[in-house]
């Protein structure tokens, strides 16, 4: 998710809510041979070998980390952390069952 890095939502801490309106919102930077605009699936280019994005969902990864398992940190361990924390407010000492499949699972 985007965020503008300014508005109420986003400096209260929750950049997820933020519903600033981007550029990419309006239309792609991505053209197909004859010029028309292609249609990027959640702005997302999962399987790209370079994509464009927002400089808000940019984060560096330091150089000695490997990338298998820094691939791991956007979605796996954001999403778990969030719902762990942020969702159900699991503390130090809870006990608690973890149901799903798959790296956040």
């Amino acid at each position: 998710m985007r965020s503008c890095g300014s508005c109420h939502v986003c400096l209260r801490g929750q950049p997820a809510l933020c519903a600033t309106t981007f550029a990419l919102d309006e239309r792609s930077p991505l053209r197909a041979a004859g010029g028309g605009e292609i249609a990027q699936g959640l702005r997302t280019a999962g399987f790209a070998e370079q994509v464009l994005v927002h400089e808000s969902q940019v984060v560096p990864v330091p150089n000695e980390m490997p990338l298998d398992r820094a691939c791991l940190l956007a979605c796996g361990v954001v999403t778990g952390y969030g719902a762990v924390f942020n969702t159900a407010q699991v503390s130090a000492g809870d006990s608690v069952a973890v149901i799903g499949a798959g790296g956040v699972g």
